[in-house]
């Protein structure tokens, strides 16, 4: 940051996300309140439900706009070092790139998803910004790129998680590893099939079934469909609902193990909620997605599993020893403190902005990627198997309908809940797009 240092003034640097919810307010917030190199502001594109995050930022110095005025916007943007778009395809974003080919920025993509299944990053729309920054290693590995646009994109790329504050040397660290009475295993995050393992109460079952006396303790907001499973399979007195928390980080090392079971085609990166458990001391039990294997490494700071019977055995094998409970334990501590760090994070977003603002502005262009319609938006962003069968959807007529069922079967949770740049969620801010109104009441 040199040159901008002798220039006596800071690096005007704009964020544009749809909110700033946990993950993408951790985030932003972390690097926007820790740097002194550079100014930061945000601009919203809705207001937010929550705005902790919001709060926090303003208090602290770091200007939030919500929705301001299409000139006021742009005037933002234009007067802006670099421009950081905080990316996970929710309905809004299309937005602010309907306004880009109007003004000359430096563009940045911040990617908050991992990009391989759902919302997939395809390699042109990464090619629209002159610098990109990824909260996942295993965005780089996209299975849908060349090798040709790997090699490109990587040399353009840095890897900036979303730490915010974290702090894992300060944290409360477990101290006891005897159990408790009946066993408490932890999970902490989104409690929604579209993250959430679809057989998470089977893996929790199939640890009941060995006879093992536990409770389950889930951290987060449970979606309607986690709460009938639970009734339905008459779960209530195991699986206790704690609701959104703010103090997590207190409560980490009151659990005697660590449960993290994600959905196989999950959109998880830094995954704040599992490096605090780790940062706490716990033993991990985690599935083994490319993004869970990218911070756990089988038996050595925790355990991956595939099965609800393999993680029960490895429930029992943790139970049964003490020593193994805290081995893990402690190293998955020691390797969280020393790759996830809140300096190391901010130095490399310095890095990849010094890239980026010795560029010209220039015009970006986003026609050719994003499509003319909501509709068309939503299935750019879709892996291609979904693409297909989205297609079929908008192509066949009614009498046909009941020969997409199998396929709509396969479709991932994602596509299903009402958040996460699901249809639904599209619908409720395009209520107006006859194809995705066709394609909603297709998978209802």
């Amino acid at each position: 940051m040199q040159s901008f240092l002798m220039q006596n003034r800071k690096l005007r640097i704009l964020h544009i996300a749809a909110h700033l919810g946990e993950g993408v307010g951790k985030a932003v917030g972390g690097i926007a309140l820790r740097d002194a190199v550079c100014s930061h502001e945000i601009i919203l594109l809705e207001t937010p439900l929550k705005t902790r995050y919001v709060d926090e930022c303003r208090a602290k110095g770091a200007n939030v706009y919500i929705a301001p005025a299409r000139y006021e916007f742009a005037k933002m943007v234009s007067n802006a070092d670099i421009v950081v778009l905080n990316w996970w395809n929710h309905p809004l974003t299309g937005l602010f790139l309907s306004m880009m080919p109007e003004i000359p920025v430096r563009l940045i993509l911040w990617c908050h998803v991992n990009g391989i299944y759902y919302p997939r990053l395809p390699a042109k729309f990464v090619d629209c910004f002159d610098g990109c920054l990824f909260t996942s290693p295993v965005s780089l590995e996209v299975p849908y790129w060349s090798t040709d646009e790997r090699k490109r994109i990587a040399t353009k790329s840095a890897i900036v998680y979303g730490l915010g504050h974290f702090n894992p040397e300060g944290q409360l660290c477990k101290k006891d590893y005897s159990l408790c009475r009946p066993v408490r295993i932890g999970y902490v995050g989104t409690l929604d099939y579209a993250k959430l393992h679809p057989d998470f109460l089977q893996y929790c079952l199939a640890v009941l079934k060995r006879g093992v006396k536990a409770e389950f303790y889930l951290a987060g907001e449970p979606s309607d469909a986690l709460i009938e499973s639970i009734e339905k399979l008459n779960l209530e007195n195991k699986i206790k609902l704690l609701g959104y928390r703010n103090d997590i980080l207190d409560l980490l090392p009151t659990f005697d193990i660590f449960g993290y079971l994600l959905n196989p085609n999950n959109f998880a990166t830094t995954e704040n909620a599992l490096l605090e458990a780790m940062a706490a001391g716990l033993p991990i039990i985690t599935s083994d997605g490319m993004a869970e294997k990218a911070i756990v490494s089988d038996g050595e700071n925790g355990f991956l599993v595939s099965d609800p019977n393999e993680y029960a055995d490895k429930v029992v094998e943790l139970l049964e020893n003490a020593e193994t409970r805290k081995r893990l334990g402690l190293r998955a501590r020691e390797s969280v403190c020393n790759k996830y760090t809140s300096e190391v994070n901010l130095s490399k977003f310095h890095q990849s902005i010094q890239k980026v603002v010795e560029k010209e502005k220039r015009v970006h262009d986003f026609s050719g990627v994003r499509g003319q319609s909501a509709s068309d938006m939503f299935i750019y962003f879709c892996p291609p198997r979904a693409q297909d069968i989205f297609k079929d959807i908008l192509t066949d007529t009614t009498d046909k309908y009941k020969s997409l069922e199998a396929k709509i079967k396969e479709l991932g949770a994602v596509f299903k809940t009402d958040k996460k740049g699901s249809p639904l969620q599209f619908l409720k801010y395009y209520p107006n797009d006859g194809n995705l109104k066709k394609i909603c009441e297709m998978l209802r």
